[in-house]
């Protein structure tokens, strides 16, 4: 298996991570990245629809977030995830 140095996505330290998907120096850097990253998310859902903002600005309220996601949703859009029927995407060949 071959080792693979990286820099930690958390502190920027260097690492050597034995597995290809390795983003974190230590078990501590990575609980601390995940606390903070809870922290700065902030969530939308419409119908079936959830949209993930990180590192938003802390003046930014939930009813701007919900009103840039709604304004960026297309009518075709928001009757598909309103709906109840499977998403089909791509051309239909029936």
């Amino acid at each position: 298996m071959a080792v693979v140095k990286r820099n930690c996505i958390h502190c920027g330290a260097t690492f050597d991570s034995k597995n290809s998907r390795g983003v974190y120096c230590s078990a501590a850097c990575k609980s601390q990245h995940h606390r903070i990253r809870k922290v700065t998310e902030r969530r939308v859902v419409v119908g079936r629809l959830e949209v993930v903002f990180r590192d938003v600005n802390p003046n930014t309220t939930q009813e701007m977030l919900e009103q840039m996601v709604h304004d960026a949703l297309t009518p075709e859009i928001l009757k598909v995830i309103h709906s109840d029927k499977p998403i089909q995407l791509g051309e239909s060949h029936a």
